[in-house]
């Protein structure tokens, strides 16, 4: 397929999702539609306002899907003021409520996305990543702790495991298959002080270190950004069985539309902190 039509098919998109997503809208005020589940999520927006019109996107294709679904925002004085003149951009506002928990954003974005998804799940809230787009409205086993996708573990991981052998000496687990925290779904029972301590520990060598050990500047930048994903991986699988742990996908990709489709705004913008 040529750029110009690629070009053409994507302002073709952008013209009429909106126009699809107000004509249902519309329709909801004539027929009544039932649905079968409703889930509370949890978004995070730090640091960067552009993560704003990601979210809204976001949230807008989910609606599009299922308008019962509810979104809490927990965000800093940075992204607080352009969240709230930004609310009527959102197909349902009455659904968003904006918690700014993280005041003047003086700490590294890993910190609080790890705050964020302790937080979220103590309330028995669904961790959402900002920059995906949603193709299908997910069913949730709320039985059991469900992240994005785990392709591998984390022994095939070469960067992860290096980080693991170094960083913390165990092989332990390289046994354990390393998750996506793009989405994570882990009801309120899972939330121990055990596991919140784990995370919590995890994460600050994590941030300080320089990974030396690594061949390349490129290699040490994704470590660090991979930081709060490695520290939560950690924190859930040392605490419980990989019995009760789960994805909502098989594989994941820019361009695979199984249900949530991730966009990987921070991976190609290299927002290391």
């Amino acid at each position: 397929m040529s750029k110009v039509i690629m070009k053409i098919k994507s302002l073709l998109q952008k013209v009429t999702l909106p126009i699809k997503r107000q004509s249902r809208k519309l329709l909801r005020y004539f027929y009544t539609q039932n649905y079968e589940h409703s889930h509370d999520f949890a978004m995070l927006c730090v640091k960067r306002p552009v993560y704003v019109d990601l979210i809204i996107n976001n949230v807008n294709s989910l609606h599009y899907l299922n308008p019962t679904h509810t979104i809490t925002i927990h965000c800093d004085d940075i992204c607080a003021p352009h969240l709230e003149k930004a609310l009527n951009k959102f197909d349902y506002p009455k659904q968003i409520s904006i918690q700014n928990i993280f005041g003047d954003g003086s700490q590294t974005w890993q910190h609080y996305k790890v705050e964020h998804i302790l937080k979220a799940s103590e309330e028995d809230k669904v961790h959402l990543d900002a920059d995906g787009i949603w193709h299908d409205d997910p069913i949730l086993d709320r039985e059991k702790i469900t992240f994005l996708v785990s392709p591998q573990t984390i022994g095939e991981k070469k960067l992860i495991k290096d980080v693991i052998l170094n960083v913390f000496g165990n092989e332990e687990w390289l046994d354990f298959r390393y998750h996506t925290a793009a989405f994570v779904s882990m009801p309120s029972h899972f939330v121990t002080p055990g596991l919140k301590d784990l995370c919590r520990a995890f994460l600050e060598p994590l941030m300080y270190e320089t990974f030396d050990f690594l061949e390349t500047q490129e290699e040490r930048d994704e470590a660090r950004r991979l930081a709060e994903q490695t520290a939560i991986n950690l924190g859930v699988l040392i605490t419980h069985s990989e019995e009760n742990v789960t994805d909502l996908k098989d594989h994941d990709g820019p361009k695979n539309k199984h249900l949530l489709q991730s966009l990987y705004y921070g991976t190609a913008k290299r927002i290391i902190e």
